[in-house]
């Protein structure tokens, strides 16, 4: 019995002690600190600047200077001869000392020393680098996996990386195999759900991550893929398609736009308005202006100058009352009244006061 209750105990410490949160950096008169989903000071303003927290480090200014912040409220960064410019992606920091950029880990040290020209993030494990005049891939080691021979190069994305070898952008993967051939077809964008659109001969298909191509160029124009559904263009007229290649919402409209969050927008005419996934028009008939993507069940729509949401059914369920609103991100809104900003939840509930002259969105953080 004993050791079930300490073992309970055990459980909810480390339940309590590892809370996943919200912060936010928000701006008071000329001072940014850090509020939670409540609206409770975490760091009350100090700072000359701040960027929210990515990867449980924030960008906060002191003195002029950028640095790093941890959720202990701790300046990792504090007398390191770096300069701070960029978020933490996957663990490192890409940071610069004497025109040479180098990364560091969350205790401000230095894990691959400042030797490149040019760098980039980190991302599937690999980052692309600038050695003299040419780019190549570095893993966490700082170990060149991808020799640097190319004029260009760009992040990793579905484990699908790209590169410029001087006439055009190709893909490569990471046993260094690169694709298209010259004149196969065209490289526009990177991966989305393990499909890229390409253009050949002026007309846009999709190909895999192997670089075959699986959904033949036959559209005027793409999109890439969002919640299993891409916007293409087909004979001056757009729709949506499937990973197939076959139409989920036959191509009707004047223009489309990704989906998100269940819906996808489109314009009829001189007026958009919202197709969901089971190809019922919404708002086809409001007399609303419906233009923004949904978010947490909620788009912005405004009226005489002022700002409401509407449901998926393009009902108003918070009235038109803000002067400024942003998207709901993370189950919360900015809005703003006068000159100040507060949040609300998708009830339209007001849960943090209006006391802000500027913000960063919410992010998720682990507070031990």
């Amino acid at each position: 019995m004993k050791r079930i209750l300490y073992l309970l105990a055990f459980i909810l410490f480390f339940s309590a002690s590892n809370a996943q949160s919200y912060l936010a950096a928000v701006k008071v008169y000329y001072d940014w600190g850090f509020v939670d989903e409540k609206g409770e000071w975490f760091i009350e303003p100090q700072f000359e600047g701040a960027k929210s927290f990515i990867e449980d480090i924030a960008l906060v200014k002191v003195d002029g200077q950028w640095h790093y912040l941890n959720l202990n409220k701790e300046i990792i960064s504090e007398n390191k001869p770096y300069k701070v410019k960029h978020h933490f992606s996957e663990g490192l920091a890409r940071v610069i000392e004497n025109n040479r950029w180098g990364y560091i880990d969350k205790t401000g040290e230095y894990v691959i020393p400042p030797k490149f020209t040019k760098a980039l993030d980190f991302k599937n494990g690999l980052a692309p680098v600038m050695l003299k005049n040419d780019w190549g891939f570095i893993n966490k080691k700082g170990e060149f996996v991808i020799e640097p021979k190319y004029s260009g190069a760009k992040e990793f994305v579905n484990n699908i990386g790209t590169v410029h070898d001087g006439r055009s952008w190709k893909f490569i993967n990471k046993d260094k195999e690169i694709f298209p051939n010259d004149k196969e077809y065209e490289v526009l964008h990177y991966f989305s759900e393990n499909l890229s659109p390409i253009r050949k001969d002026r007309k846009w298909g999709f190909i895999d991550t192997t670089g075959k191509i699986v959904i033949e160029p036959i559209f005027d124009e793409a999109t890439y893929f969002t919640e299993g559904l891409a916007a293409a263009q087909y004979k001056g007229k757009w729709g949506y398609i499937l990973p197939s290649g076959e139409w989920y919402v036959n191509p009707v409209f004047d223009y489309a736009k990704k989906f998100q969050d269940g819906m996808g927008l489109v314009k009829d005419g001189d007026r958009y308005y919202y197709i969901n996934k089971k190809n019922q028009m919404i708002g086809k008939e409001s007399p609303l202006e419906l233009r923004h993507y949904y978010s947490n069940g909620r788009a912005r729509v405004r009226e005489d100058r002022l700002w409401g949401f509407v449901n998926k059914e393009a009902e108003v369920v918070i009235p038109y009352q803000f002067n400024t609103v942003k998207d709901f991100e993370n189950g919360l809104a900015a809005v703003r009244k006068d000159i100040l900003w507060g949040f609300i939840n998708p009830d339209g509930e007001l849960v943090i006061d209006y006391q802000f002259d500027d913000f960063e969105y919410f992010t998720k953080v682990n507070i031990k």
